[in-house]
């Protein structure tokens, strides 16, 4: 529990960076150059920095997060490393996600589903993500067994017209599971 809590955004809510390798995460949900890609509740923007170094130019990543400090965060890091391709958006993805729909490759959910689920909001932010991605579009959502059992997962997730397609091991205690747009 001291690891966890010594990891903090500079917002002050706790994040995943140095617990989980984004980039395996992000090539084992099946990530390529020139996707567009949704980081869903990004925090501090680690795994959508990521993403965007997987898609290279001709992508975009949209990281969206509900906490102004996150997304202050964010838009002054991409512009240090002078990143082109994230575009960070301050959004709640339960009230809706500022993008057209079906022009997402791949969306992610990075320890997030539970919080949506505590909140009874996971119901609209997964009609939002499935407007926003592609047919055949990926999701990604990535959670603790010890936080959100995976059966539990698979429960929520699939009644929206998602398939588990594979999942993986994403770290000591986190699993991933990849769901295409059916």
């Amino acid at each position: 529990m001291r690891l966890i809590r010594s990891l903090k955004h500079s917002s002050g809510a706790r994040t995943s960076k140095g617990l989980l390798d984004a980039k395996k995460i992000m090539l084992g949900i099946g990530l390529k150059k020139g996707d567009v890609v949704l980081d869903a509740g990004c925090g501090n923007g680690f795994f959508a920095i990521e993403a965007g170094a997987i898609i290279k130019n001709s992508g975009t990543v949209y990281a969206i997060d509900s906490s102004m400090e996150a997304h202050e965060f964010l838009r002054r890091d991409i512009a240090q490393k002078n990143i082109t391709y994230v575009r960070p958006i301050c959004a709640d993805i339960s009230t809706g996600i500022p993008v057209d729909s079906a022009i997402i490759d791949a969306a992610l959910l990075v320890n997030v589903l539970r919080g949506l689920a505590d909140n009874n909001e996971e119901k609209r932010a997964l009609k939002e993500i499935y407007r926003a991605l592609k047919p055949g579009g990926l999701l990604g959502i990535v959670d603790a067994q010890s936080k959100l059992p995976v059966e539990d997962v698979i429960k929520v997730v699939t009644p929206y017209c998602f398939k588990l397609k594979k999942q993986f091991e994403a770290g000591p205690w986190h699993y991933c599971l990849v769901f295409n747009k059916i």
